[in-house]
């Protein structure tokens, strides 16, 4: 099994999002560990969050300081490109990404 369908399975099985929004996650995670993603989604207001992050490791590696603890299963953290900053997402408010 692939490592982006292993996280599929891990995000599906942790949250109530179908395996369908699973994969397009997953998928988007592997994309920003080599580049930039352009992706949206929903705000805790309810409004559209559209993004631009990277999970590249020599962009992520100088910013990285950490608290220690772990992200609740539900949030992917990015490296926000455009603000310049650690973000995260909620993947039950997943809205896509632009390939």
């Amino acid at each position: 099994m692939s490592n982006i369908f292993k996280q599929a399975n891990e995000i599906a099985e942790n949250n109530t999002v179908p395996m369908s929004t699973a994969i397009e996650i997953a998928s988007c995670i592997d994309m920003m560990r080599s580049g930039n993603v352009h992706f949206r989604f929903l705000k805790k207001d309810g409004s559209v969050r559209e993004a631009v992050g990277t999970l590249q490791q020599e962009v992520v590696q100088p910013t990285l300081q950490g608290s220690g603890k772990e992200l609740p299963k539900n949030l992917v953290a990015f490296y926000d490109t455009e603000k310049e900053a650690w973000r995260s997402f909620d993947v039950r408010r997943w809205l896509g990404y632009d390939e």
